[in-house]
Order: C-alpha cells, then structure tokens, then sequence
C-alpha cells in the first residue's frame, strides 16, 4: 500500500498550504480587482504561476507513484489554466459571484472556489458546449447509478491492468513512426492498433472512476446536487470525426481554458481577424499546442524523459487531422453519399488517424516500464485470474 500512495506528513502539511495560498490569492483578485484592471490581473496570473510551480514541486516530494503523479501533476496546471481563464479573459468580477449584496465574505469565497474547480462551468454564463444532459433523478437514485457505473468501470479497469505486460519489442522508438509506415511488420501494426484501443479505453476508465467518485462526495455531502454533475462523457456514437471525437465524446474540461488562451492568442496577440480560415485554425492548433503543454506535465511526473515526451506532438497533430477532415468534408460535400455511409466512413477515419497518432503519446510512457499494478490501490480481478490458473492447473 505505501508503493501506492506513500505518506509524507511534511510535504501534506506544505502542500496543503501552498495550495490554500493560491486559492487565497485567487478569490483575492477575482472578488477586490475590477475586470478592467489587466496589469494587476496580469501580475496575479504570474504570481498565481509561481505557486502552481511550487505546488508542483512539493507534490512530486509527496507522491512517489508514477501513475497518480502523472495525473495529479498536470491538474494543477489545468487550475492554473482555469484560474487565468477566469482572470484575464473572462474577467469575472464581484459581481456575478455574489446572488446578493448580502452574501458574506464567506460565501463568496466559496463561489469563487467552486467556479475554480467548475472546470465545465455547469449552471453558470460561462458552460462550455457540448455537456451532456444530466438526467432528471433524487441524490440516492444519483449515488446508486454512480456507484454501479464505478463499480463496473473498476473491475473493468483492473482486469485489463492485470493481464500480461506486451512484449517490449513493438513500442522501441523506432515503432512510433509517422510516416515510415511500410518499416513497420504486421504485427507493429496490429499492436499499434490494439494498444491504441486499450490506451484510450483505460484513459476514459481512469477518468470516468476519479470523476464519479468525485460527483458522489460532492452529492453526498450536498455541496453539489444530481442536476450539477452531468455525465463526464458524451455517446461513442458521435466519434464520427475528429472534430467530434474531441468535442462531443471526450470530456470537455479543458474546453473553456483552451479555447480562451487560443482565442487570446489568435485575435489580441496576432490580431487576426475573426471568420478567415486563418483565425478558425490558429485557435484550433493553439487549443490543441496548450493541451499538448499540459499534457507534456503527465509525460515528464510518468518518468518519461523529456526529449521523448510525446504529448507536445500528438495533440498539435490532432488539429492536423480536424483540418484534413474539414478539407476533405468542403471537397465531397456534393457528392450524393448516404448519411450512414458517411458515418461509417467516418467512424473508419477516426479509427485510423488515432492508430497512426496515438503511438507518438503511449509508446515513450509504455518503456517507461512503470507497473500498472500501481494505479489502483486494490485488486480483485489478479487474485481471481491466479484462483482459475491454479484450478485449471489441478
């Protein structure tokens, strides 16, 4: 259990802290400096950077798994992301915080917060697109479909995690090839393929178990309610293009904090006029640049090197690949195709252009050669996948 989560009652304690000084630090400005004010809101951005960078710091000094460094890591660049959202671009101010000219400080305070960590912006001005429907439903029947679906995606999750490690040989850097395609063998192609699909299956499992149990204290404990959580993810169903793989299926958490910074980028810093196809696509590959930046964190906290980091190349080349779609979309627009076929084909596309990127994000973390044992704490499917070896052995 201590390989799993060791416990530094020291580095807790600074963590803790730094962390409750950066959430001072915001509610400060959100609540006392006017929109208007953009130096100031500068200033604070920087200053609310370099306490992102130490709680960094401390973290890694706290936890010693790769698997939950990996994940924790670029969440606080995710708040940091929020935060600056929040401050410089949207602006938010006083106002809109407080239901009231009576709310207390206190009350504020915690607005300020849970519009923070309100990744989605569920309820508010500001809710990203695309969020699922949350359905209609009381906090035990919430909490017991929650628990089932967890449950579920647990046991899930543990048995692909459980099962041999792959051969070490299809995942070497040389594997990862973009455009030499013909040196790979068929079976670097076949592993390309199914590795591609368990990477994303087990990613969207992780996700989905730490978000569920997150939605269940916050309903439990009434600091949130049913209609506040909605799914996490939307229906495989519309994974038909990238575009849609990335802003309908995926969560879209980051989707506010991306789209600002790169909309920022594209029209005040490069002053590109909004409607060209020049503004469409420098904010699409900003968006995706910055994620590539935030994910690069989890690479590096996973023990990747680096120089073989891949993240800063595969999401770039995902605005590629929703840039090839539209081109290709303008191009057969007239031609008389079935719906369904055009699904189908689509859904095929998808597949494909995943195959091809998503070895550029894995295979450096795969040689890594961390245990996968590691991202959960408990473990049922192993104990019984050795019961049924042992009783086939008898």
């Amino acid at each position: 259990m201590s390989s799993w989560l060791p416990i530094n009652h020291g580095s807790a304690f600074t963590f803790g802290s730094t962390e409750l000084t950066f959430l001072i630090l915001f509610v400060m400005v959100i609540l006392l400096v006017p929109g208007h004010a953009i130096f100031t809101r500068f200033i604070s951005v920087l200053a609310l950077s370099a306490v992102t960078y130490k709680l960094q710091e401390v973290f890694f000094r706290l936890c010693n798994n790769p698997h939950w460094r990996g994940f924790i890591a670029p969440m606080l660049c995710i708040q940091l992301m929020s935060a600056s959202e929040l401050v410089l671009i949207s602006r938010v101010e006083s106002a809109p915080i407080s239901a009231t000219s009576a709310s207390s400080i206190v009350t504020r305070a915690a607005r300020t917060v849970d519009l923070l960590w309100n990744l989605r912006r569920i309820g508010t001005r500001w809710q990203v697109k695309n969020v699922p429907i949350a359905l209609p439903s009381t906090r035990a029947e919430f909490v017991r479909r929650r628990l089932i679906t967890t449950a579920i995606a647990y046991l899930i999750l543990d048995v692909i995690i459980s099962g041999p490690p792959p051969p070490s040989a299809p995942f070497g850097p040389e594997k990862r090839a973009l455009f030499q395609i013909g040196s790979l063998s068929q079976e670097d192609i076949v592993f390309r393929i199914i590795g591609t699909a368990s990477y994303w299956f087990s990613a969207f499992l992780t996700i989905l178990i730490v978000f569920n149990i997150t939605a269940i204290a916050f309903v439990l404990t009434g600091l949130s309610s049913p209609k506040n959580c909605p799914p996490f993810f939307g229906s495989i169903k519309d994974a038909y293009t990238m575009r849609h793989f990335w802003g309908n299926l995926w969560h879209q958490c980051l989707r506010r904090g991306l789209s600002g910074h790169a909309d920022l980028m594209a029209d005040s810093i490069l002053q590109i006029p909004r409607g060209t196809l020049l503004s469409r696509y420098t904010r699409i590959f900003g968006a995706f640049l910055i994620s590539g930046l935030i994910h690069h964190v989890n690479d590096v906290a996973m023990g990747v090197r680096s120089a073989d980091a891949g993240s800063i190349f595969f999401y770039p080349l995902q605005a590629l690949g929703i840039m090839i779609e539209d081109g290709i979309q303008a191009l057969t627009r007239r031609l008389h195709v079935s719906y369904s076929v055009r699904r189908l084909v689509g859904y095929v596309w998808v597949g494909v252009f995943l195959a091809w990127s998503t070895p550029t994000l894995f295979y450096p973390q795969l040689r890594v050669g961390t245990d996968p044992g590691l991202l959960l704490p408990i473990h049922v499917a192993r104990p019984l996948i050795n019961y049924v070896k042992a009783v086939w052995q008898v």
